[in-house]
């Protein structure tokens, strides 16, 4: 599975399950590992910072930003984070050094 043949064909069953107004600075933590069943979903390990998240069309779930992939997330698995004043955060995501 491609990332980048998803990101250049968006599947119309996933944009029908999520908003648009996106909001950048929710974030969450993921509690859990979970391995995604469907191209619509992430994969990820537990202690991971999910960004720009939001919450999905579908109930239970919420839809945020992975290493440059966005997809759905199951809401319980994740706890969200909070900023405190005065508080810079700086997420280092991995460069993709593909030619």
């Amino acid at each position: 599975m491609s990332t980048s043949l998803i990101a250049a064909r968006p599947n119309p069953f996933f944009r029908s399950l999520i908003r648009q107004e996106a909001q950048p600075s929710r974030r969450v933590k993921t509690l859990y590992a979970c391995t995604a069943g469907h191209e619509t979903e992430l994969t990820f390990a537990p202690n991971q910072i999910i960004t720009n998240v939001y919450e999905s069309k579908e109930e239970g779930w919420l839809v945020g930003t992975l290493n440059g992939k966005t997809g759905l997330i199951p809401a319980n698995y994740v706890s969200w984070l909070t900023f405190e004043p005065g508080e810079v955060v700086r997420v280092l995501e991995p460069v993709d050094k593909t030619p």
